[in-house]
């Protein structure tokens, strides 16, 4: 009896153990308006995207780089993907319409780098495949995919951020498999007022994990890519505290409305955007008094480096982080005017030839070494 007592005892232990395991995650304490250090960055590259009558970008939401290759998603103003070569000449775009191939309601793109494709997605159903030069190969039609964002764990897998796309569950992420055409398994319950409203470009995939936010939550979750896909479970792995800034549950229950206005006018900071990892930093976007800005967060020393610092100290020319290169390298983006301005008041700096105010965007490669 007594051994039955001990074993139940040092079992039921063992569970709370590996309970109170599960649940730690790393707080960072987020102070936007005190003093911050500074790394060191280097500009290793500034690629001015080429402006003509075929590529007039209004915005970037998604850049892709894949064998030499940049692929430029502006979703709201071109609604295009444009191609461009690794010293930012244009290459090809897609064509707009209703023909074999053409789009009409782009909406997202992935990069198959198993097969060298890539699957462009437009909204409500299809799936246009092209070759790496964006030459037209055939359509895939799937009838109950809907994608706000997503990424592609491998060649046939997509992990979805779209709320109404599963129609039947209140689920923020799906997985859905290509092949199949069907719903693997879904996860991350949110409350049915938040169902229409997701954040921009809330996944990042990095060698065995995937790393995402929840809508109006200040956790980053992360998933390993370990075991069946259909059991997977997310798992809080950082904790973003930004003080009074953050959005309440009581922000939550006075509605969207008032919790905008309250970011707008710099009462609270809305995040996460356009997350992203490599093997020395986690990166993501917000929105703070109506301003994109970003956080680059060091795992290994737990600082963080805040844009705005980093553009009132001339490190870099305001601009707006779009993805995360290895080991401790970014990709951002920023319009030909703040080049400008950057290349004028950084005398160490050369400004790229023939750029204009009127020109596309410029895609910035930088480095950051902590000091």
């Amino acid at each position: 009896m007594r051994y039955v007592i001990f074993a139940f005892l040092f079992f039921t232990t063992v569970l709370a153990l590996s309970s109170c395991q599960d649940k730690k995650y790393t707080a960072v304490h987020i102070d936007l308006n005190g003093s911050h250090s500074h790394p060191s960055i280097e500009i290793e590259q500034m690629i001015c995207l080429e402006t003509n009558d075929e590529v007039l970008i209004g915005d970037i939401h998604k850049v892709r780089y894949h064998k030499g290759k940049y692929y430029v998603m502006d979703r709201l103003v071109s609604k295009n993907l444009f191609l461009f070569d690794s010293l930012g000449g244009f290459v090809s775009s897609l064509q707009r319409g209703r023909g074999p191939g053409e789009i009409e309601n782009f909406n997202e793109f992935f990069i198959d780098e198993v097969n060298d494709l890539v699957l462009v997605y437009d909204y409500p159903e299809t799936m246009h495949v092209y070759d790496l030069h964006l030459n037209y190969l055939y359509t895939d039609i799937h009838e109950d995919l809907r994608i706000r964002s997503a990424e592609l764990l491998n060649s046939d897998t997509l992990i979805i951020n779209w709320p109404t796309g599963n129609r039947d569950s209140l689920e923020l992420y799906s997985l859905y498999v290509l092949s199949e055409k069907r719903y693997l398994t879904s996860f991350m319950h949110i409350n049915d007022n938040l169902a229409l409203m997701a954040n921009i470009f809330p996944i990042s995939i990095y060698n065995d994990r995937i790393l995402l936010s929840k809508t109006f939550d200040n956790f980053l979750y992360t998933i390993k890519l370990k075991g069946p896909m259909e059991l997977i479970q997310p798992r809080k792995e950082y904790f973003f505290d930004f003080g009074r800034l953050a959005i309440t549950e009581q922000d939550l229950i006075a509605g969207f409305t008032p919790t905008f206005e309250k970011s707008h006018m710099g009462e609270r900071i809305v995040a996460f955007y356009s997350i992203a990892e490599n093997s020395d930093f986690i990166s993501f976007s917000f929105t703070l008094s109506g301003e994109i800005n970003f956080m680059i967060y060091s795992k290994e020393t737990g600082k963080y480096y805040y844009s705005a610092d980093l553009f009132n100290a001339d490190l870099l020319p305001a601009s707006r982080l779009n993805n995360a290169l290895s080991p401790n390298r970014f990709l951002a983006f920023a319009q030909p005017e703040n080049i400008i301005q950057f290349a004028n008041l950084n005398n160490s700096y050369e400004l790229p030839g023939g750029v204009s105010i009127l020109d596309n965007p410029c895609l910035i490669i930088f480095s950051l070494v902590e000091n």
